[in-house]
């Protein structure tokens, strides 16, 4: 379950105490028809995932699916509704449109999956100028400071 905010007034702030349930559990077959998965001879959404070119394969399940669905639709329409080819058509229309619908949403899953992560800034390297001449040197100084005052933090 997901924590829930209990928020208490202190001296004009609010503070939020989080209450953390122990255990989470998620099936991640819940709501699909395992049998008619296998069946139809499709992997498991778990198995998309170890495939080579798992949006590929999603895509041509998807084309596969959708061109069954059609044509259970129209078988459904002419069978009665307590009939048993009914409720085996129905069973498979429900059923693929729940495979459907998780299949669809593994490649939203592996786009966040392959981010990039954070970039590690490289550091930079100090440029040390030697001078010959104390002038010199006195001028550099007061360009840079001069280009600090004005708002110019760069080196350069």
């Amino acid at each position: 379950m997901f924590a829930v905010p209990q928020f208490e007034s202190n001296q004009g702030f609010s503070t939020a105490k989080l209450e953390l349930k122990t255990s989470l559990s998620l099936d991640p077959y819940k709501g699909l028809d395992l049998e008619l998965i296998n069946y139809y001879k499709y992997f498991k959404p778990s198995e998309l995932l170890n495939e080579s070119n798992p949006e590929e394969l999603i895509e041509a399940y998807i084309t596969e699916i959708n061109q069954k669905l059609k044509s259970y639709g129209g078988m459904i329409r002419n069978k009665k509704d307590d009939s048993e080819e009914y409720k085996l058509l129905r069973r498979k229309i429900d059923g693929l449109r729940a495979y459907k619908g998780r299949i669809k949403q593994i490649p939203e899953a592996l786009k966040l999956q392959k981010g990039e992560g954070f970039k590690k800034k490289k550091a930079k390297m100090i440029q040390y100028i030697h001078y010959n001449n104390i002038d010199d040197l006195f001028k550099r100084l007061e360009l840079l400071c001069g280009e600090r005052d004005i708002g110019n933090d760069s080196v350069k």
